[in-house]
Order: C-alpha cells, then sequence, then structure tokens
C-alpha cells in the first residue's frame, strides 16, 4: 500500500499518482499494483533517479527494503492480535 510513497521517493512521480489511483481498486487493483511494483520496482528507482553509483543505489535499495519489512512484519502482529482479540 505504500508503493506509489516509494515511487515518487525515487522520482517516478506520474508512475507513483498512477499506482495509487490504481492502488485504490479494492483488492485486485492493491494485488495488481504491489506485484508490479515488486517486479519492477527497483529497475524503475534505477532508471528514474540519479545516483553517485551502483552501491549508493544498493544502500538506499536496501533502507528501503528494511522499512517494508518492518512496516509487513508490524502488519503481520497487528492482524493477528486483531484476529486473536476477536476468538475470545
Amino acid at each position: 500500500m505504500f508503493e506509489w510513497i516509494y515511487l515518487s521517493a525515487m522520482n517516478a512521480n506520474q508512475r507513483g499518482i498512477v499506482v495509487l489511483l490504481i492502488s485504490l481498486i479494492p483488492y485486485l487493483g492493491a494485488l495488481a499494483m504491489f506485484i508490479y511494483v515488486g517486479l519492477k520496482g527497483r529497475r524503475i528507482a534505477w532508471e528514474s533517479r540519479e545516483w553517485k553509483d551502483y552501491d549508493d543505489f544498493e544502500a538506499c535499495q536496501r533502507i528501503w527494503d528494511r522499512w517494508a519489512l518492518w512496516i509487513l512484519a508490524m502488519g503481520i502482529v497487528l492482524g493477528a492480535l486483531v484476529v486473536l482479540s476477536g476468538l475470545r
């Protein structure tokens, strides 16, 4: 759900807006954009933004990966807590 933020940060603003609009389509749109950016995001980032060198690009992507994993983990934990609280 944050694909558009990633694309905007990578100076792919037009793609970010398109991804945001398509991801607003319930279920299918969000899933399609999650898959699209998951498969093409790094290529888009490499082509859209100025980088000092490949190491600079990789360092930036590692930071984004770390944040994405934390947000995913927090979503799973919160989802599990909601499900477990509903079972009582």
